[in-house]
């Protein structure tokens, strides 16, 4: 059996590589910068209005990074089959929110760690083209 941090770290590795592989540099830094900003963005404004946020970037024309950056959270964070983040967010009790706040952080942070180590984005970037 693997902890919950084994299994957010496998997931998300397994998502940073073959974003790295099918994606262009830029749209990579662009990814990364996301990923590292978002913990943030979730600790200041909410789960919720965090992923708003992202989702509105997202329905941009420069918006894929964003939009792969949500579904890829989702799909790690809430129960296979469910909604999507946003989704669940929006619509969970307090208990439930907490809950998914706590494992989107969780697995931030792996997406943060691994935007840095594989994709070689660094905190200072900025997000370009959105």
């Amino acid at each position: 059996m693997r902890t919950i941090q084994q299994q957010f770290a496998s997931a998300v590795y397994d998502h940073i590589l073959s974003y790295q592989k099918d994606h262009s540099e830029t749209d990579q830094k662009k990814y990364g910068s996301i990923a590292i900003k978002l913990p943030f963005l979730v600790q200041k404004a909410g789960l919720a209005q965090a992923l708003a946020f992202v989702n509105r970037k997202a329905e941009s024309d420069s918006g894929e990074s964003y939009k792969d950056l949500l579904e890829h959270l989702s799909q790690i964070v809430v129960e296979e089959g469910e909604q999507s983040l946003l989704q669940a967010s929006i619509s969970a009790d307090l208990p439930d929110y907490i809950y998914l706040t706590k494992r989107a952080l969780l697995a931030l942070e792996w997406f943060n760690r691994f935007s840095q180590s594989i994709l070689k984005v660094k905190q200072t970037d900025e997000v370009q083209g959105s």
